[in-house]
């Protein structure tokens, strides 16, 4: 006999029939048996244990069609074989795609993309479920005309018969026992049933299901057969069906008539239907009034005000979030109970994770969220999957740093850190990664020392560690006639090789001696599941030879179906899921989450490869398909009423007024409806800050009234100020508030990092002067942009420099005068080449890009070095000095003088360092006039105004070093200026028609340097014999005065610079000592932040103080100099 249990959601249905099972088994009936959804086995065999007891719960049999089919099976034989998971099931899918791509028009390309998979395989899984056969499908497309569904229909009837007799080949080496589609064994067992003994004179009730399934079906109607009675609890308000098939029950009542069709069909007799009228979970009338009326095109309002249902209208997802969390918080402040009462359900949970997880860790509130988390992101996945992508990819760079980042390669984070720097900086990729390395690894400009040479080694032996066993990999997976079986092996060799199994199972006891014991063993359940694939994929794939990186696509598609679910961490905690997957346990309170139109209820989407229309076809011609896209509509509203129904205390539905880009949303049909039902209910429109419901809520809500001049504000403020854990975030929210400059709290930590006793360069300035804060970061955090080995403006600087330095001081020695042109230029390649060698490590690893770029600066540096030579034989400044050290360690071979000293008032001192590119001489009567010149390649203008302000001092602080410490080295010395070589090649512009000494003075006014120079005109002839200012920035007239815009100035000028720039050192020291690294930059004639490495760090604003650099005349800075004496 069959009976049905009809009744809505929360109206006893379960309960009725628990109540007959219990009375039954102490009747001592025998032959008990409680099918319900795999997902409520244990819950059921609970419920029975504490009804019943231990004794007389066993007499009641709780069963899964899964279940079922087992035990049937063996009690009278069946599919003997071991059952596929979900990542055999798309292996072997993969591989009949495969097999069959030959005859596919459609749907070739799936054959060869894995992510087209799933999707094939989630169609063919529905035609089981719905009991099409491949045959019905080809007799079906058969009787279509040449229509594009009919080519579905023959290629999909081919798909599915390939996928079955690959699954028929397939077997275990260990037990040589194939495999078997879960989604056969209801086919199968609906035969096997008719032979067991199982519901020969049995109650069957069935409960908990939305619907069935064609295979399920045919159980079922095998068990209405045999059994005494067979009771059929549905969730639906009625037998007939008044909506046209657009209810929310249409479906249920369809599946109700259809097992009632069955029974009479086949004689079996039908008992009337129980229909179960009360709701008898809902506790108070406003959620009663909800449940019967919600989606109710003419519902029953209930017109009373109640707290029992809230609608929340929150601005965007994340006070969504914030607001259902405090919520939680504030009723289990108020109302006491378990975290376990709540439920928090959304459409589409993906689109809240990271959002509410982080809104529920906030206010301290334990949560089980319905999570599959994709463990390819796992260290040890994403260790073999980067192994495979960079064998099969040509060993790309970022599948290597990434390999190396998992930690289980036996790689620290500091050797990582090293290797990604050096291939960074010299652009290693592909091939490079499998020679050797010669590259500085400080870079194209620093020079090769002991210590690069020793860390070159390093990174050498970092390289061979990682390569070595990616190159036997790659060996193994890419041999002749290598099978899928060959590949999972040498994948486990790979993993034994670099110590990953070592590796995991020390970081998983160290993740379980650190008190996470989860995470530990979610370690060791990562690398049985990386096992289980490899061991599906041998078997699978054993006598295939696809290649490597087919195979390595397939491990990445299973990697990502293996579902690893979180372990409960807590037994008391709140139920978070997604409304399509969530089984709800009793909750008190439920939270709906998203409640958008178009978001939940969802709209339907797409089909998938069947579109709508192609299933109503394929329907009206008997294949008995479901899934159309009014059933899903139905579907989804149903969820929502789920939801709805599913508390027994209160309600809370919440909708966000915007999305993630700013553009309006509106609620949905579920808001409409609940404020149609519910005119009083409890509406929550915007965010009570007083409403703190964890002590980090009321930190953030004392933010933001830090300055607030409140009672409310003061109380929070002296309440954080007794916490000594606060002081450090009470500070950082006076710095915010205040936009107090970055400074040293202990003046104490700022001498440890400068010292008493500073070494200064000319850079350092400069740095310091332009921010001090960017100065701090540089050279006091030591915190530098990762750059790469090109040649740019800094390479090139070096690079000239080098040409110089090799170059002058040979033509020093034999006089310029005897130096041509043409030998210039090949100096200067001879020079460049030498670099490269030397410094760069040769051309043979550098891109093609490379050698253009340096070709063109061979040709620069020729043609400024054939400059420097036309100007010094006509000059009779001679260079004395190259790359002379000032304050450093004197050695043999190479020229210093002292440091520049100057001492403090708290009694340290300060000492200038550095290095001047080139020192020329002119002696007249005993005494040594001395100029400095700077190659310069970028785009530096000199001017005084800029050096009283600290900026582009390095070449009068040099010169006055040597006027002041070089007299041992030089004699008496007297400054003769400081210049400027621009070490660019200019474009000039001449008269059409101009004759080649024209062409030449503008080609030599355009590359002359600027800089300073001693007011003595003889001084100025000695560096230009005609003073035509064609080399130098200075000319004099006929009558012998200097001509208008020279650039000169007198001894006691230079003097006073000399005091400025000094002050200007002393100033420095002190502040940094005081701990003031503000952010405070030049501006104006120097732009300091323009270009700065440190932008994103500082917090500068624009509308922030900033020093202002003004530009003035050179006659403007020397009065200004001479009054502040």
């Amino acid at each position: 006999m069959l009976q049905l249990i009809l009744g809505r959601s929360g109206y006893g249905k379960t309960h009725a029939v628990y109540e007959r099972l219990c009375d039954l088994a102490w009747a001592d009936e025998q032959g008990l048996i409680l099918l319900v959804p795999e997902q409520f086995s244990f819950e059921s065999e609970r419920t029975l244990l504490k009804r019943l007891g231990p004794r007389m719960a066993g007499r009641v049999q709780v069963l899964s069609f899964t279940r079922m089919a087992e035990q049937v099976f063996r009690e009278v034989g069946g599919l003997a074989g071991r059952r596929m998971d979900e990542v055999t099931r798309a292996l072997l899918m993969s591989r009949a795609l495969e097999t069959a791509a030959d005859r596919l028009v459609l749907y070739r390309r799936a054959a060869t993309e894995p992510g087209a998979v799933g999707t094939v395989l989630s169609l063919v899984s529905e035609l089981k479920q719905c009991g099409v056969t491949p045959l019905e499908l080809e007799r079906t497309a058969a009787e279509m005309e040449e229509t594009s569904l009919r080519r579905k229909a023959q290629e999909l009837a081919l798909i599915m018969g390939a996928y079955e007799a690959t699954a028929a080949d397939v077997s275990d080496d260990n037990d040589r026992s194939r495999y078997i589609d879960p989604a056969d064994d209801l086919t199968a067992l609906a035969d096997s049933l008719s032979e067991s003994e199982l519901a020969v004179g049995a109650h069957v009730f069935v409960d908990s299901f939305k619907g069935f399934t064609a295979p399920e079906m045919k159980v079922l109607r095998v068990l209405i057969r045999k059994a005494k009675q067979v009771t059929v609890a549905l969730c639906a308000d009625g037998i007939n069906d008044n909506t046209g098939g657009y209810g929310l029950f249409s479906q249920v009542i369809k599946t109700a008539a259809h097992l009632r069709d069955m029974a009479r069909e086949d004689g079996v007799a039908v008992s009337t239907v129980q229909y179960l009228t009360k709701n008898m979970r809902a506790k108070n009338p406003a959620l009663i009034a909800a449940e019967a009326g919600i989606f109710d095109p003419r519902p029953t309002a209930y017109t009373e005000d109640t707290e029992a249902v809230t609608v929340a209208a929150c601005a965007d997802i994340y006070e969504e979030c914030d607001f259902v969390a405090r919520e939680i918080r504030r009723r289990l402040r108020e109302q006491g109970g378990r975290c376990r009462d709540f439920t928090v359900v959304a459409r589409d949970l993906n689109a809240y994770r990271g959002v509410l997880d982080a809104a529920m860790e906030k206010q301290g509130i334990p949560f089980l969220m319905d999570e599959r988390a994709d463990i390819r992101t796992e260290p040890l996945i994403a260790l073999i999957i980067s192994a495979l992508d960079a064998v099969t990819g040509g060993f790309y760079t970022d599948h290597l740093i990434s390999l190396m980042k998992t930690g289980l390669a036996g790689f620290s984070t500091h050797s990582t850190a090293l290797v990604e720097n050096y291939v960074l900086m010299w652009r290693v990729n592909g091939a490079r990664w499998r020679s050797e390395w010669t590259g500085n690894p400080n870079g194209l400009t620093a020079e090769t020392d002991e210590a690069s040479k020793k860390q070159l080694c390093y990174l050498n032996l970092l390289r061979r560690r990682l390569m070595r066993p990616l190159e036997r990999l790659h060996s193994a997976i890419y041999a002749p006639d290598a099978s899928g079986a060959d590949f999972s092996r040498a994948i486990y060799r790979y993993l034994i090789e670099v110590r990953a199994d070592r590796l995991t199972r020390m970081r998983a006891a160290k993740l379980d001696a650190a008190g996470e014991p989860a995470l530990a063993e979610r370690m060791a359940r990562v690398w049985d599941s990386a096992m289980e694939i490899l061991d599906r994929l041998a078997v699978v794939c054993e006598k295939t030879t696809a290649a490597p990186a087919r195979l390595t696509e397939l491990f990445r598609m299973a990697a990502g179906l293996v579902d690893m679910g979180a372990l409960p961490q807590s037994l008391d905690a709140v139920q978070v899921g997604s409304a399509d997957r969530i089984r709800y346990s009793s909750p008190k309170t439920v939270f709906i989450l998203g409640a958008n139109e178009g978001v939940f209820p969802a709209y339907p989407s797409p089909g998938g490869i069947l579109t709508d229309s192609d299933r109503r076809e394929l329907i009206a011609r008997g294949l008995p398909l479901t899934d159309t896209a009014d059933e899903r509509a139905v579907e989804e509203r149903y969820f929502a009423y789920a939801a709805v129904a599913a508390p027994s205390e209160s309600l809370v539905v919440s909708y966000v007024k915007r999305d993630s880009a700013g553009e309006s949303l509106s609620p949905s049909a579920l808001v409409d409806s609940l404020r149609q039902i519910l005119p009083g209910c409890r509406l929550s429109a915007e965010r009570d800050e007083r409403a703190a419901e964890s002590e980090r809520d009321a930190f953030e809500y004392a933010a933001s009234l830090w300055r607030n001049p409140t009672p409310r504000a003061a109380a929070l403020r002296h309440i954080f100020a007794e916490r000594e854990d606060y002081q450090g975030r009470l500070e950082a929210l006076d710095r915010a508030a205040e936009r107090k400059p970055a400074a040293f709290y202990d003046k104490s930590n700022a001498r440890r990092l400068f010292g008493d006793d500073m070494w200064l360069s000319a850079s350092r300035i400069e740095s310091y002067y332009r921010c001090k804060f960017a100065y701090f970061c540089k050279y006091g955090l030591k915190a530098e942009p990762r750059r790469t080995a090109d040649l740019d403006a800094l390479a090139f600087g070096t690079l000239t420099h080098f040409v110089m330095e090799r170059v002058l001081p040979e033509y020093a020695r034999e006089g310029f005068e005897n130096i041509d042109r043409t030998r210039v230029l090949a100096d200067a390649e001879d020079a460049v080449n030498q670099y490269v060698a030397e410094t760069m490590g040769g051309l043979e690893d550098k891109p093609g890009r490379f050698a253009a770029l340096l070709n063109r600066l061979v040709r620069i540096s020729g043609a400024l070095l054939w400059q420097v030579v036309r100007e010094l034989r006509q000059s009779r400044f001679m260079p004395v000095d190259f790359e002379l050290s000032v304050g450093g360690q004197p050695e043999d071979d190479k020229p210093s003088i002292p440091p520049v000293v100057l001492s403090l008032p708290d009694g340290g001192r300060v000492r200038v360092q550095g290095k001047i590119d080139r020192v020329d001489v002119y002696r007249r009567d005993g005494i040594s006039y001395v100029r400095v010149v700077d190659y310069k390649t970028g785009a530096k203008e000199f001017r005084l105004s800029d050096v009283v302000e600290g900026i582009n001092v390095q070449m009068l602080l040099y010169l006055f070093a040597v006027w002041q410490n070089g007299g041992r080295r030089y004699g008496e010395v007297t400054p003769a200026g400081v210049l400027y070589l621009p070490a660019k090649l200019p474009v000039v512009q001449t008269e059409r028609g101009a004759d080649s000494y024209s062409i030449e003075r503008e080609q030599l006014r355009a590359l002359r340097m600027n800089g300073l120079l001693l007011d003595d005109p003889e001084i100025i002839q000695a560096m230009e014999a005609d003073a035509a200012g064609l080399f130098i920035p200075a000319r004099t007239t006929s009558k012998g005065d200097f001509a208008r815009g020279s650039s000169v100035a007198s001894l006691e000028q230079f003097g006073r610079l000399k005091k400025r720039i000094e002050a200007l050192l002393i100033e420095m020291a002190e502040t940094l000592k005081s701990g003031d690294v503000s952010a405070i930059p030049a501006a104006g004639e120097v732009e300091a932040c323009q270009w700065c490495d440190y932008r994103t760090v500082c917090g500068h604003e624009q509308d922030d103080p900033m020093r202002f650099i003004e530009k003035r005349d050179d006659k403007a800075v020397f009065e200004m100099l001479e009054q502040q004496e």
